[in-house]
């Protein structure tokens, strides 16, 4: 058996920042309610989902929209394929 960290770079844009960071926020909860949960990623087995708070981070090249970014690290188990 080899475990493997795996990170995520999760990025929302929305047109205001209140809906941007409910957004970001919503999917920090998720991913930290479901850590131990065999069952999020059907076909991988996932022994942590650890997520990191979500930060504003503008986009110069879409000054219209807001942007929330947050680093999900997911502790993986990866199994050999026979070929």
């Amino acid at each position: 058996m080899v475990e493997e960290e795996i990170r995520v770079l999760v990025e929302v844009w929305q047109r205001d920042q209140e809906t941007g960071f409910d957004e970001a926020s919503r999917i920090y909860a998720l991913c930290a309610y479901s850590s131990g949960n065999q069952e999020v990623f059907p076909g991988v087995v996932c022994y942590q989902i650890q997520p990191e708070r979500p930060v504003e981070h503008p986009d110069i090249d879409a000054p219209d929209l807001t942007r929330f970014q947050l680093i999900v690290t997911l502790r993986v188990r990866m199994e050999r394929k026979e070929c």
